[in-house]
């Protein structure tokens, strides 16, 4: 899991840098999410929502908690 106290600040969080890298891990997120309702092997769904709930770790930095959708992909 990731470290409770990492977060972005306040300036962070509006640089355009992170602008740019979340909507692009948005992005990334919904392809994910859609190719993961297509037909997948076990093994390829597993990688696909390690996938998704590492972006939402990431994208969680952003916010004062680490989304709850990562919860049910931790089990």
């Amino acid at each position: 899991m990731t470290d409770p106290d990492f977060k972005l600040t306040d300036a962070e969080i509006h640089s355009a840098l992170w602008l740019r890298l979340s909507e692009h891990l948005q992005e990334r997120l919904c392809a994910h999410r859609k190719d993961n309702d297509g037909n997948l092997t076990y093994e390829q769904t597993i990688k696909l929502r390690g996938r998704i709930a590492e972006i939402l770790v990431i994208l969680g930095i952003a916010e004062r908690d680490i989304p709850e959708k990562v919860a049910e992909y931790d089990e």
